[in-house]
């Protein structure tokens, strides 16, 4: 559940350094992370592969903030 909490939010727009983000992007995140993760469960991926996709979704996302943060 931590890792899913970390993953919308930060899918969402809000940076690491803190203060910056907007609900509107949170809920994109909500539901974006919702969509993935159904879709994982409907073709049976295992738990741990979806954990590997969450994490990668979560170091993708610190990356583009750090660049946009620049």
């Amino acid at each position: 559940m931590m890792l899913d909490a970390i993953a919308v939010v930060v899918i969402g727009g809000v940076s690491f350094n803190g203060g910056e983000g907007h609900i509107l992007g949170v809920i994109f995140g909500v539901i974006l992370l919702a969509i993935l993760s159904n879709g994982f469960d409907l073709t049976g991926v295992s738990s741990f592969i979806k954990m590997l996709v969450t994490g990668a979704i979560i170091i993708l996302a610190i990356v583009v903030d750090k660049y946009r943060n620049r």
